[in-house]
């Protein structure tokens, strides 16, 4: 799944655009998640560049990393002509997720909401609120840090913070507070 994901940046410098339709001053971030929500890439541009340029440059990169993909989900501001020319010429097929018209209000689409969940989990770090860095390649790279302390906490979880909420808590609680009443 392809999104993105504009966001400001600060007085460092750098490249720098204007996202008219966000109204955001900064950078746009464009990732590649697979189905779990894991980040696969990364590109950082100028907020003025255009979803579709920005997803073209994204997916050719995917073909050329990761050839054993074939299909790939995106939002409305990813259709146009190259999605439909990139799967003539490639083996991997842009599906646009629309919306129904009759749709009102926000409404879960179709496992699109897996690539905005790895957004939200990212915004959790306080390095990635805002893009603090001068060149795009140390956005991207502090984007890839995130993913993987994200994956690594995963894989090897802190096992001495405790665990809200399970069976062993409620059955103690349930001990304890029985003895109390008797």
């Amino acid at each position: 799944m392809i999104d993105s994901q504009s966001v400001k940046t600060t007085e460092v410098g750098g490249l720098k655009g204007f996202d008219g339709y966000k109204r955001v001053k900064g950078r746009k971030r464009f990732l590649l998640v697979d189905s779990q929500g894991n980040i696969l890439l990364v590109l950082v541009f100028a907020a003025n560049k255009a979803e579709q340029l920005g997803g073209e440059e994204l997916v050719e990169l995917l073909a050329a990393e990761y050839p054993a993909v074939v299909k790939v989900l995106a939002d409305q501001g990813y259709r146009g002509v190259w999605a439909d020319e990139f799967t003539r010429d490639t083996n991997i097929e842009i599906e646009i997720v629309e919306r129904d018209p009759a749709q009102k209000g926000f409404v879960v689409q179709k496992i699109r909401w897996v690539v905005e969940r790895s957004i939200a989990w990212l915004n959790r770090y306080r390095r990635l609120s805002k893009d603090y860095e001068e060149l795009t390649f140390n956005s991207e790279a502090m984007i890839y840090l995130a993913s993987i302390h994200l994956s690594l906490r995963r894989l090897a979880p802190n096992t001495d913070l405790p665990v809200p909420y399970t069976s062993k808590q409620k059955s103690s609680q349930s001990a304890t507070s029985g003895s109390i009443a008797a």
